[in-house]
């Protein structure tokens, strides 16, 4: 079923948008779909990143990138999901309102075997691991290191590049606690330790570093010839030393992850992976989401990813 583009009918919503001392609950117009690709869903679950939490949104912008919820009117086009079909959907802004306006392009059906939660806190963490893993040319026997391995995108990008065949390696303060919270298949080589605690002989070919500062700069020491390192995020928040003598020296090559857009196709790929069991994302129930006012980000992130229901 296909709806014709409309100026709204007036309706009032509740949305997190940017106040003068940080995210307020504030009412906004129905927002209208003004594309013949666009879809309005009525969003009921969305998900917090980190990169949201540093991000300068605009003064009254609706925050926030991963939403998911039900279609309430389709694209005019006809190629969008069906009125009643369960989406998670991805936009730059937008997702922390009661309802949201995306492009048919950056959504994907969700199966009704798939955990709404995870459904939710699937589409930055796990498009930004998928991509992560195939730039950084992730293949069987690659030694990788993943920093920040039990983040939202870390522990994805765990689980997709050993269901690849690599010999991962995840640095992190807790490796027991990791190691616990990780679901391993039998032929999975994954391994688990803190940066001091790395054997000073271990070689990586690749490195995918989501948390930067003193890990990142002391597992540049390990990069074999001509291996590469994949800057992912800063959630550590320390400044970076690095040898850049080093990396010359190895001929090795340093990027920063750029996830190629619309997200729609990648999404509906992940949504397969787990709905497969191949793999498992994390997420946790994080109640309302008018704890993103009160609460400062920090206090809400966890192990893998927080989820927020919209009241």
């Amino acid at each position: 079923m296909s709806c014709v583009l409309s100026p709204g009918r007036g309706f009032t919503l509740k949305a997190l948008v940017l106040a003068a001392d940080g995210l307020e609950l504030a009412t906004i117009p129905e927002p209208t779909r003004e594309t013949p690709d666009a879809v309005l869903v009525e969003v009921t679950l969305i998900s917090l990143n980190r990169g949201e939490t540093s991000l300068p949104w605009r003064s009254g912008q609706v925050a926030g990138w991963d939403a998911f919820g039900t279609v309430i009117e389709t694209s005019s086009d006809g190629q969008g999901p069906p009125v009643g079909s369960t989406v998670t959907t991805w936009g730059y802004s937008g997702a922390w309102a009661q309802q949201r306006v995306v492009s048919r392009h950056d959504l994907a059906v969700v199966a009704g075997n798939i955990d709404p939660y995870a459904a939710a806190a699937l589409p930055a963490a796990g498009v930004s691991a998928l991509h992560a893993v195939k730039t950084a040319q992730i293949v069987k026997g690659t030694r990788l290191a993943i920093v920040g391995g039990t983040g939202g995108v870390g522990h994805l990008a765990t689980q997709l590049a050993a269901s690849l065949g690599a010999i991962v390696t995840v640095v992190t303060r807790d490796p027991i606690s990791a190691s616990a919270a990780h679901t391993k298949s039998a032929n999975w080589n994954i391994n688990f330790t803190s940066v001091e605690d790395i054997n000073p002989s271990a070689e990586f070919d690749a490195i995918i570093d989501t948390v930067g500062g003193t890990p990142l700069s002391l597992l540049t020491e390990h990069l074999a010839r001509r291996g590469r390192v994949l800057l992912v995020g800063a959630a550590g928040g320390e400044k970076t030393t690095l040898d850049t003598s080093q990396l010359i020296k190895r001929k090795a090559s340093m990027h920063s992850l750029d996830v190629p857009t619309p997200l729609g196709n990648d999404l509906s790929d992940l949504l397969t992976l787990v709905s497969e069991e191949k793999i498992r994302l994390t997420a946790s129930d994080g109640g309302s989401w008018v704890r993103l006012i009160d609460e400062p980000a920090s206090q809400l992130m966890g192990m893998g990813k927080s989820v927020f229901h919209v009241n």
